[in-house]
């Protein structure tokens, strides 16, 4: 409490939970700003699923983008105003415009937009029948369907940026070589090198089973039901992917020793996961732990090993893995550790 300087009567401050914080950080904390990301996610949505951002890459009035897509001018103006307020596009005299510090951005994070506005009707759909123990979790192949666009722009990110890191991942590829994916999901990256790299000999190793049948189904790969490579392959691998399985792992240790036992020598080992280090350019902690409940609620996927960059590269070194390349990730993706056996 305090007293205004000359008054007689004492006042009482009721003070805002977020009062004392850094004004910018005060703005972002206070519950309306979440009404910014609901609504912004709907704008985003409505410019990259209808085209509008890749048709605004040069300065263009409403009329004219209205009459290239055949679309409603009245209801374009407004979508234009709000782009603009949220820093999505640019405003030149009576002409809008895709900037370019965000048309990469844009592009590659469609399929992260689609995916999320999916899952957002899933989680009202069943949160409360799961926090009041009248469901359980989904299978985890519901969360991996889901969220298909957006695993499958990530993939190709992955890929795309492995070859630009470190070249000999591009000689793998583009070869007569074996890939084995550990945690393949139901075959996303899997179906991203049959596509493009024919050529490869595609193994997956998968704990779930219905993942397991649908990568086998959509891959034509061979696909063990197994969360650790164990012994079960007789001739090693030239490249060997661990894509977002880490965190779910049982036995973290036991899998990335394997997976070095089990790679050529000469290989490479393509470490694809997030790190609970907090970088407010990429994700903030708020938003790593949403990300955290939606999966638990569905499916049931608890996140059972988090590490700090620093911690995961010890455990990739103590492993058997020397490090090579790390590959930051835009905001829709997942960072990579390339490495090779000691």
């Amino acid at each position: 409490m305090q007293a205004h300087d000359g008054s007689q009567v004492e006042t009482v401050r009721v003070t805002s939970p977020t009062e004392n914080l850094d004004p910018a950080r005060r703005e972002m904390t206070h519950p309306s700003e979440l009404w910014r990301g609901y609504w912004g996610i709907q704008v985003l949505h409505a410019g990259q699923s209808m085209g509008l951002f890749q048709a605004l890459s040069q300065p263009k009035s409403v009329e004219s983008l209205a009459q290239q897509l055949q679309l409603e001018p009245r209801y374009l103006q407004l979508w234009c105003e709000a782009a603009e307020s949220y820093g999505l596009l640019e405003r030149r005299d009576n002409r809008y415009v895709t900037p370019d510090s965000c048309s990469e951005w844009l592009h590659r994070s469609g399929g992260f937009t689609q995916s999320h506005l999916h899952l957002s009707r899933r989680m009202t759909e069943t949160m409360q029948a799961v926090f009041g123990g009248r469901a359980l979790p989904e299978p985890p192949i519901s969360l991996r369907l889901l969220l298909q666009e957006s695993l499958q722009a990530n993939y190709e990110w992955l890929f795309r940026e492995a070859v630009q890191a470190w070249p000999p991942v591009e000689k793998i590829l583009t070869g007569d070589h074996r890939v084995l994916e550990v945690g393949c999901g139901v075959g996303y990256g899997l179906s991203h090198l049959r596509t493009f790299h024919p050529n490869l000999e595609l193994v997956g190793l998968e704990v779930d089973y219905e993942c397991a049948q649908e990568a086998e189904r959509a891959t034509k790969a061979v696909i063990h039901i197994s969360e650790s490579p164990g012994n079960r392959f007789g001739r090693p691998f030239d490249l060997i992917l661990c894509f977002r399985s880490l965190s779910a792992a049982a036995q973290p240790e036991k899998l990335l020793k394997d997976c070095v036992e089990t790679l050529a020598h000469g290989g490479v080992f393509i470490l694809g996961s997030e790190v609970t280090d907090i970088d407010e350019r990429r994700k903030s902690g708020p938003r790593l732990q949403g990300e955290k409940l939606a999966y638990n609620i569905l499916a049931g996927e608890a996140l059972v090993n988090e590490y700090s960059r620093e911690e995961l590269k010890t455990l990739l070194s103590d492993s058997g893995f020397e490090l090579k390349k790390e590959v930051d990730a835009p905001d829709w993706a997942t960072p990579l550790f390339i490495c090779e056996r000691k």
